[in-house]
């Protein structure tokens, strides 16, 4: 992460973003080939699998739930040190059989930090999903925030993923740290040929004006009458030859005294100018 002196240089998926260092960063995370990578313990393999195996003896249970809905044991697995543990969502007491469709968390240790990778399989899917968490699995490893790594891969907060551009959603959040109705937001959506398309919509509008950052097309606006709302959206769409990408940026003061000390309209002006200037795309 390089220091400017007014900004910080942050790798937020394949983005490369300049954000002002009186923000801080809250929230960075996301899907990379449609599977998500939480950072749960420092550890070596024996850990991983200590944790592997406690997950699988609270599902046996009954005493996991994911989002109030209870987790039911399906199987488990060790493939090349990578240990899979797989639970259906219960849904007998609404009568429903889902059984095609289940979760898969794949518990690993890569730099002496162990992570859990998770993905949703369906077996009525075109998708190999369970191919998808090993390849995750197999490709990440711990990232300090402050690293802007120089091989191909995506960037979350603690991790790093190096594999090539396929599919990926990845989000960032800043915020300042005396003011939370101040900060900055980027969401970036990367589809791969072939893939659904992005929603680039705003593009056809005419609202704000045009733009070209990043090799991509774009518009941007502002609005200061009742708060300061600044919001850029570039990217291009999915075809069958080329990638689909969707880069939006937002700069929010939702204060009552919005535009004033500890950050200004002017101070914010610059500063969204900055912003939107730095983005790079890692390709």
């Amino acid at each position: 992460m390089a220091n400017s002196g007014d900004t910080k240089t942050y790798c937020i998926g394949r983005v490369l973003i300049e954000i002002p260092v009186s923000f801080q960063l809250v929230r960075h995370d996301g899907s990379v080939y449609g599977v998500r990578l939480k950072r749960l313990a420092l550890g070596d393999n024996n850990e991983a699998l200590r944790i592997a195996n406690e997950q699988i003896r609270a599902l046996k249970k009954g005493d996991v739930s994911d989002n109030g809905t209870p987790q039911i044991f399906r199987d488990a697995q060790t493939i090349e040190g990578v240990h899979v543990v797989s639970r259906y969502n219960d849904f007998s007491s609404l009568g429903i059989d889902l059984n095609h469709i289940w979760e898969e968390d794949a518990y690993f240790s890569s730099g002496g930090v162990v992570f859990r990778a998770s993905t949703v399989v369906d077996l009525e899917s075109p998708i190999d999903y369970h191919a998808h968490l090993l390849a995750v699995a197999n490709a990440a490893r711990p990232r300090d925030p402050d690293e802007i790594p120089s091989e191909e891969g995506t960037c979350l907060e603690d991790a790093f993923i190096a594999l090539p551009v396929k599919s990926e959603a990845v989000g960032a959040s800043f915020y300042h740290p005396t003011e939370k109705s101040l900060g900055v937001q980027i969401g970036y959506i990367l589809r791969q040929p072939g893939g659904r398309e992005v929603e680039l919509e705003a593009l056809n509008s005419n609202i704000g004006r045009e733009i070209n950052v990043a090799g991509f097309l774009g518009r941007e606006a502002k609005d200061n009458k009742d708060y300061l709302f600044y919001y850029a959206l570039l990217g291009q769409q999915t075809t069958r030859n080329r990638h689909g990408y969707r880069i939006s940026v937002r700069y929010f003061d939702y204060r009552k005294n919005f535009g004033q000390s500890p950050i200004t309209e002017k101070e914010a002006d610059k500063y969204w100018d900055m912003l939107i200037n730095s983005i790079q795309v890692r390709r």
